[in-house]
């Protein structure tokens, strides 16, 4: 994949994020909620290209991978402890992500874009609209990050 990118070290990267938050208010969270679904759509499709052509036996095969090749680009460990296709209902777990440690430091900004960038990827890879909500966070000294994904009827 030959790519311009625009790389940010972590302090810059949250300090545009924290930024949105800070001067917008709860409007800030849902720019970066925004931001970050949109980048996750675009994330996935880039990791989609990596498989291009190669057979895959079902959509959890598929997910695996494309899961699996994210973590290789530094999002962390994340997996799934459900997937329905039919009723468009999935629960995904996130650990050893890079921004845990300001998420049990209370830097909320960061679980909304971690958010944003997990129901961008899965509603491009599942075609469907979603609703998200986080059932366990570091912030709460939980261990990992646990998301609930429903399709919108």
């Amino acid at each position: 994949m030959d790519r311009e990118q625009v790389c940010f070290d972590k302090l810059g990267f949250e300090l545009l994020i924290d930024s949105l938050k800070d001067t917008f208010g709860s409007a800030g969270e849902s720019m970066i909620f925004q931001m970050s679904r949109t980048y996750g759509k675009h994330l996935i499709q880039s990791v989609a290209e990596m498989y291009a052509g190669e057979n895959h036996n079902g959509h959890e095969a598929n997910i695996g991978d494309h899961l699996e090749s994210v973590r290789d680009l530094g999002w962390g460990s994340i997996s799934y402890d459900k997937m329905d296709w039919e009723k468009g209902s999935f629960t995904l777990n996130v650990e050893e992500n890079i921004f845990r440690e300001d998420c049990k430091a209370g830097r909320d900004s960061m679980c909304y874009f971690i958010k944003g960038v997990i129901v961008g990827t899965m509603e491009e890879m599942t075609g469907n609209d979603l609703t998200i909500r986080e059932t366990s966070c570091y912030k709460d000294g939980d261990s990992r990050c646990i998301f609930d994904l429903n399709r919108i009827s």
